[in-house]
C-alpha cells in the first residue's frame, strides 16, 4: 500500500511540474514562439495575421468596399500565402484519416490473416527459421494508428514547406513551434492510466458508488458524474482517461447496447468539459489562453463554471 502512495506522491509531483512548465510556456512573447534568430534568409511561417492588413486592404480598395468579407479575406490571405489553403487540406485529411483508422485497422488484420494462411501454405524454409513478413498488413497497421495520423499528416506539410521555400524554413518552422501543451498532456495521460492513480480512483469512487449498492448504474452513475468534476483539478485529459478505464472495468464489461455504450462516451466528453470550465488550469484550450486574457479561477468559476 505505502508503494502505491509513493507512486501516487511522485505522480502528482510530475503533473505539478509539469503543468508549470507548460504555464510558464503561455506566457513567452511572440518572438520566442517565431524564433529570435538574426539570419533573416528563411521565412517564419506562419505569417502573422496582422501582416495580411496590407494586401486586405489593397483588395478592399480595389472592390470598392469598406472591408472584406469572410470569403474574400481568405482567398486574399490564400494568395499572399499558400500555406493556409495546404495546411487546411491537409488538416481535414488527418480528420477523415482519424475516422477510417479503424477500417484500416480492420484491412491490416485481414492482410496478416491472409499472410498467415500464406505461409502455412508454403513448403518454403527461411533464414534462421524466420517468416516472411507482410509488408501490406505493417503497412496498414501502422496507418491504422490513430496515435500516428497527425505526424503522418505532417509529413508532406514539412515537404510542401521544403519545395515551395526551402530546408532551412521548414526547420526553423519545427525549431519555433512550442511543445509544451502537447508534451503536457502526454504525460499527464500517462500518469492518469498508471495502476496506482487508476485504483485510487477507483476506491475513491467506489465509496459513491456505494450508496446504490455498488451496481452498474451506480458505478455508471459515479463515474460520469463525480470524474468529470475531477477534472477541474488532475485536468481534464487526466479525468477521461480515468473515467474511460473506470467504464471499461465497471460497465462495458457487461456488454450493454451498442447505442448505450456510444450515448456513454458521448455524455462522458460533454460531462469532461464541465470540469474543465470550473478552473482556469484543467482544459488545455483554456490554459493556453488563460494568461493572455488573465482569466483567473474566479473568472472562471464566475461566468462559465456555474452555468456549466
Amino acid at each position: 500500500m505505502h508503494r502505491t502512495f509513493l507512486v501516487i506522491g511522485y505522480s502528482f509531483f510530475v503533473l505539478l511540474f509539469t503543468h508549470a512548465a507548460s504555464a510558464a510556456g503561455t506566457n513567452k512573447d511572440d518572438a520566442a514562439i517565431y524564433g529570435t534568430s538574426n539570419n533573416d534568409s528563411f521565412k517564419k511561417l506562419p505569417k502573422p495575421l496582422n501582416q495580411y492588413a496590407t494586401v486586405e486592404r489593397a483588395r478592399a480598395i480595389e472592390l470598392g468596399v469598406d472591408s472584406l468579407g469572410l470569403v474574400e479575406k481568405l482567398k486574399v490571405r490564400i494568395k499572399d500565402q499558400p500555406l493556409n489553403l495546404v495546411a487546411t487540406i491537409l488538416f481535414f485529411c488527418a480528420i477523415f484519416h482519424t475516422f477510417i483508422a479503424g477500417r484500416i485497422l480492420k484491412m491490416a488484420h485481414q492482410a496478416e490473416q491472409d499472410h498467415a494462411l500464406f505461409i502455412k501454405e508454403d513448403s518454403r524454409r527461411y533464414h534462421l527459421g524466420k517468416n516472411r513478413v507482410s509488408f501490406k498488413g505493417t503497412a496498414l497497421h501502422f496507418l491504422g494508428e490513430v496515435e500516428a495520423v497527425f505526424g503522418i499528416w505532417l509529413i508532406p506539410l514539412i515537404l510542401y514547406i521544403t519545395f515551395s521555400n526551402d530546408w532551412h524554413t521548414a526547420t526553423h518552422y519545427i525549431d519555433s513551434r512550442n511543445y509544451t501543451e502537447p508534451l503536457f498532456v502526454v504525460v499527464i495521460m500517462a500518469i492518469a492510466a498508471s495502476r496506482p492513480v487508476v485504483s485510487f480512483a477507483e476506491t475513491a469512487l467506489s465509496s459513491v458508488a456505494a450508496i446504490g449498492r455498488k451496481t452498474p448504474a451506480a458505478w455508471w452513475l459515479s463515474i460520469l458524474v463525480i470524474a468529470p468534476l475531477l477534472g477541474s483539478f488532475i485536468t481534464e485529459p487526466a479525468a477521461m482517461t480515468i473515467a474511460a478505464l473506470l467504464l471499461g472495468h465497471q460497465f462495458y464489461r457487461y456488454n450493454p447496447s451498442q447505442k448505450f455504450k456510444y450515448a456513454t462516451l458521448g455524455l462522458l466528453f460533454v460531462n469532461i468539459s464541465v470540469g474543465g470550465t470550473l478552473t482556469h488550469f484543467a482544459a488545455p484550450p483554456v490554459l493556453m489562453v488563460a494568461s493572455v486574457w488573465e482569466w483567473t479561477m474566479p473568472y472562471m468559476l464566475t461566468n462559465f463554471g456555474w452555468r456549466a
